[in-house]
């Protein structure tokens, strides 16, 4: 019985020493803050490589500049931190590829209550993935304020999607665009605070110098 605690603790330990810089919701809120935006401004679909495609790889590097050095760095078993994020990149990708089909058949048809009907529906399903994601955080760190995001992504969802709160066009695209502000500012607090709490080991500094 120990010896099962003591593996769910150091597994817990693991998982919150690699969300604990902050990098993974900078990266997530970018992505979430791109998508948004494409829908308002085409002219953001220049970043849309940056966040899709080379997101997962700055994060990486990220993470040996400043990550490493301090707290050092173990392979993880599973679910290395760019997969992590590779995967919340197809999901995201899935809904757009959605939009778009759901652009096409309603976009022209004068229907608007099934085009509402259709964007209200998709900030409940993006409000939905947010929240699994974040429970997933919360399951293998232990930490409860991951519950308590993942509340927070859901509530919020429904309250974009059923509250006349702004035109229902844009009701998907404010609603990453506010998370994906709150994830980049959320996320460059807590790398902040992780540069000045954890100073850089010198024997890590050596051995990757030395790799």
């Amino acid at each position: 019985m120990n010896h099962n605690f003591d593996l769910i603790t150091i597994r817990r330990s693991s998982h919150q020493n690699t969300l604990k810089d902050g990098l993974i919701f900078i990266s997530m809120g970018f992505v979430l803050f791109t998508v948004g935006m494409m829908m308002i401004n085409t002219i953001f679909y220049c970043l849309l490589p940056v966040a899709m495609i080379l997101n997962p790889t700055i994060l990486q590097i990220l993470k040996q500049k400043y990550t490493y050095p301090r707290i050092g760095f173990v392979q993880p078993q599973k679910e290395p931190i760019q997969m992590i994020l590779i995967v919340f990149n197809l999901g995201i990708a899935c809904i757009f590829i959605l939009i778009i089909v759901l652009m096409l058949f309603f976009g022209n048809t004068g229907n608007t209550i099934d085009f509402e009907m259709w964007w209200n529906l998709l900030t409940i399903g993006i409000s939905i993935v947010l929240g699994v994601q974040s429970t997933d955080f919360g399951r293998k760190t232990g930490n409860f304020l991951y519950f308590l995001i993942a509340v927070l992504f859901v509530v919020t969802g429904f309250i974009f999607s059923l509250l006349d709160i702004v035109p229902f066009e844009h009701k998907f695209s404010i609603y990453l665009f506010l998370w994906g502000c709150t994830l980049i500012g959320g996320g460059l607090f807590t790398f902040y605070r992780f540069l000045n709490t954890h100073p850089v080991i010198e024997n890590e500094v050596n051995n990757n110098s030395e790799n």
